[in-house]
């Protein structure tokens, strides 16, 4: 047979002497990395052949100014919701169905800020890759703004 079975970046070794596709090379420990090179011997012809490892990588992107805005607006109006139950309770004090309950009222108030401080980091990562966007002319591209 000749050598005209030589392959370039298949899915699986080929053997160049019979076409047998080694499916299970990922067990040879020898093949981990991009430009890994490996000779085996061809479990179907008994033949030696050398292996080159070939590693690509594909991305996806998409655009992300419209969910972003609306991370926003969605972050913007949870900080507003709980800046209006302090206020309630400041006024009005503490909602009875509250006070019926058996909660530690100190455990409640650390909660209650680190929601507040979790949602303002939040916000404030938001408004930074806006920003972000924004100067590099990418927001202006999409947003149309």
């Amino acid at each position: 047979m000749t050598s005209d079975i030589d392959t370039w970046q298949t899915d699986n070794p080929t053997c160049p002497w019979c076409g047998a596709q080694d499916k299970n090379w990922w067990e040879h420990r020898e093949l981990q990395s991009d430009g890994s090179e490996l000779t085996v011997t061809c479990g179907f012809c008994a033949k030696d052949y050398t292996i080159l490892m070939h590693i690509s990588y594909a991305f996806d992107t998409w655009k992300r100014q419209e969910t972003l805005t609306e991370e926003i607006e969605r972050a913007e109006k949870k900080l507003a919701r709980l800046d209006e139950r302090l206020e309630a309770v400041r006024t009005k004090g503490v909602p009875k169905h509250l006070q019926d309950m058996d909660i530690d009222a100190g455990q409640l108030a650390r909660d209650y800020f680190q929601d507040v401080a979790r949602t303002d980091r939040e916000l404030q990562n938001l408004y930074r890759e806006r920003s972000q966007l924004q100067e590099s002319g990418q927001w202006e591209a999409i947003d149309g703004n």
